[in-house]
C-alpha cells in the first residue's frame, strides 16, 4: 500500500479477542457471533475507518472472536476502538483488553512518542510480536514476518502423540487419521 504521493503507510494494528458480558465462554450462537460482528464492521465501514486496498475495505479482518483492526494512522486507530467499543456495549458484549495488543511498521517504526491508545478504558499495550489466530506477527522496521514454528511444533507434537497411541491399530486406520 502506497500513498497519492508514492511514499508507503504506516499500519497500526490492533488484534483483540472478543467475548459477551454475560458469560466466560464466548457468544453460544455462532448465527448471533455473524451478526454482532457484521453490524462492527458495517459501523467501521460506515464511518470510513480503516484501511482501504485497491478499492477493497480492509480495516477489519475478523475470524472467529478475534479481530484485527488496521489504520495508516494511530488517531483513526484510536477512532475505531472508541466505535467498537461503542458497538459492542450496544450489543452486550466487551473486547477483553488483556488479550489485545497493538503492533506498528512502517516508516515512523523507530519513532519513541507514540499515543498510548485505550479500548473500553484501558490501556493497550504496544508490542513487537502479535498473535493472531495462533500465529506469531514479528514486526521488524517496516515488514511484519510471519513466524509459523510454534504451530509447526505444535503439528508435529499432536501428530507423534496420534502414532504412538495408535502403534498397536492397523496401518490402514491408522493412515485414515493422518
Amino acid at each position: 500500500m502506497t500513498c497519492k504521493n508514492g511514499r508507503p503507510y504506516n499500519l497500526y494494528c490492533v488484534g483483540a479477542d472478543l467475548k459477551p458480558c454475560s458469560t466466560n465462554q464466548g457468544i453460544l450462537s455462532p448465527v448471533f457471533f455473524n451478526i454482532y460482528m457484521d453490524y462492527i464492521i458495517s459501523m467501521l465501514r460506515i464511518f470510513g475507518l480503516g484501511c482501504h486496498f485497491k478499492g477493497v475495505y480492509i480495516g477489519c479482518i475478523v475470524y472467529a472472536d478475534d479481530i484485527l483492526l488496521i489504520s495508516a494512522f494511530v488517531v483513526q486507530l484510536q477512532q475505531m476502538l472508541d466505535l467498537c467499543s461503542s458497538c459492542a456495549d450496544d450489543l452486550d458484549i466487551h473486547f477483553n483488553h488483556k488479550k489485545s495488543n497493538l503492533i506498528k511498521c512502517g516508516q515512523d517504526y523507530n519513532k519513541a512518542n507514540i499515543d498510548t491508545l485505550r479500548l473500553n478504558g484501558y490501556d493497550v499495550t504496544w508490542v513487537s510480536r502479535l498473535i493472531y489466530l495462533g500465529i506469531n506477527h514479528i514486526v521488524s522496521d517496516k515488514f511484519i514476518n510471519i513466524d509459523v514454528s510454534d504451530t509447526i511444533c505444535k503439528f508435529y507434537a499432536a501428530a507423534n502423540a496420534i502414532a504412538y497411541r495408535t502403534r498397536r491399530v492397523n496401518e490402514m486406520a491408522r493412515l485414515s487419521l493422518f
